[in-house]
């Protein structure tokens, strides 16, 4: 899956292309004007929709599928502005998306989110509140009660999860298996134990002296 991060044009009329954040390689590639838009038919490049007008057509912001109701347009090396929004001298912050949700024991539920400048990061629910409040947050519908997510969004539970079963508990027999010569891996051995040999039986023969061979 793709997610548009910005638009690249030339000028206010050409159109170079979409950077676009792949959540399977983790990179951020551009995409030419024919592969985005074959990407969105494909319902695989979110963020973004195609319009055809007299001109040929834009790419516009998909405001009821993403919430993304404003993207920036990359004109230069290091140069955005406003694609909805292009109001001279206004700030010009870095927009957000989130890419996916996890929920986790260590630290609760991280959105992972991915700016126009290619940083992807994971915050916290508070976080993302607070940055939705200076700029535009896309994927995500935040209300003072609740954050609904895109059906797009990636969903990872990356909780320890305790199953319980009907089945009886596992013995160490089970496990490791009864020892040889023993009733149960923990019983004791049920074999007799073996006479003491007789003295004569241990009594060993004196060992002869070992010499040294003769020289032929």
């Amino acid at each position: 899956m793709y997610f548009a991060t910005s638009i690249m044009m030339l000028g206010y009329t050409r159109i170079n292309g979409v950077q676009a954040y792949n959540n399977v390689t983790r990179e951020f590639n551009e995409l030419t004007p024919a592969q985005a838009r074959k990407l969105i038919e494909q319902g695989n490049l979110k963020g973004v929709l195609w319009k055809n007008n007299e001109d040929g057509g834009a790419f516009v912001c998909d405001v009821d599928g993403w919430n993304q109701q404003e993207i920036l347009v990359r004109t230069a090396c290091g140069k955005f502005r406003p694609l909805v929004n292009d109001l001279p001298g206004r700030p010009i912050n870095s927009i957000y998306t989130v890419v996916r949700v996890l929920d986790t024991d260590y630290r609760g539920r991280l959105f992972e989110v991915v700016s126009n400048t290619c940083a992807r990061i994971k915050i916290e629910e508070q976080n993302l509140r607070e940055l939705a409040a200076i700029t535009t947050v896309a994927g995500v519908w935040i209300t003072d009660t609740r954050i609904d997510l895109s059906e797009d969004v990636v969903y990872e539970d990356r909780r320890a999860i305790c199953k319980e079963t009907d089945s009886e508990p596992l013995t160490l027999d089970d496990v490791f298996g009864a020892c040889e010569n023993n009733d149960s891996f923990m019983g004791e051995n049920t074999d007799t134990e073996p006479e003491e040999p007789k003295e004569e039986e241990v009594k060993q023969s004196p060992k002869k002296p070992v010499g040294k061979g003769k020289r032929k």
